[in-house]
């Protein structure tokens, strides 16, 4: 039976579904329960032994997560035969990191994603695997575009889109009107003058 690791990741802590059951991520199908589950049986279906499971709270958009690349030196010493992920886009979400695991598969170890029933074993699979993950670094660009457009949005209406700064009061939601602070403010003003 070849020996595989196992790889699962969400993006930050408030989509840990085993902190919190009601998030985006674990709604969607993306938590770590679902990815788990997911991998259990594809390495069943496909025979694959699972010698250890990598969990990583991290976002995929930036090179280098700490795990991943724990990961994957453990599989250049020679632990296991490759490595299983629920989705292309839980593996990376940028070309940096997915030009590694290509380098991976390049160095002959197994690289598969168990909901997609794909691997990097073929060219023409390699192909399908490069065009979701090109779509994975888009959807990153595109949230990124459109979280800059909400910001400015926010700052055009007179909003701070963040928490308020010291000699303010953040009045609920971050995005509403933020008003003096009766004890810090004044004391904020003096300072300045």
């Amino acid at each position: 039976m070849k020996r595989f690791f196992a790889y699962i990741r969400v993006s930050a802590p408030s989509q840990d579904d085993e902190r919190d059951s009601g998030s985006k991520e674990s709604r969607e199908g993306a938590s770590f329960t679902e990815q788990r589950s997911v991998i259990a049986r594809y390495a069943e279906r496909e025979g694959l032994a699972i010698v250890e499971w990598f969990r990583e709270v991290e976002t995929a958009a930036k090179q280098g997560r700490p795990i991943f690349t724990a990961m994957a030196k453990r599989l250049r010493k020679g632990e296991a035969e490759g490595f299983i992920v629920h989705k292309v886009d839980r593996s990376s979400r940028n070309y940096h990191d997915w030009a590694d695991i290509n380098d991976l598969a390049d160095e002959g170890f197994e690289v598969r994603f168990a909901s997609d029933n794909l691997d990097l074993s073929t060219r023409g699979k390699r192909l399908l695997a490069d065009v979701q993950a090109v779509f994975a670094t888009d959807y990153i660009r595109n949230l990124k575009e459109e979280v800059r457009k909400g910001i400015h949005g926010r700052l055009t209406q007179g909003l701070l889109p963040w928490g308020a700064p010291l000699g303010y009061v953040n009045n609920g939601q971050r995005g509403k009107i933020k008003t003096v602070d009766p004890v810090r403010g004044p004391m904020v003003r003096r300072a300045f003058e």
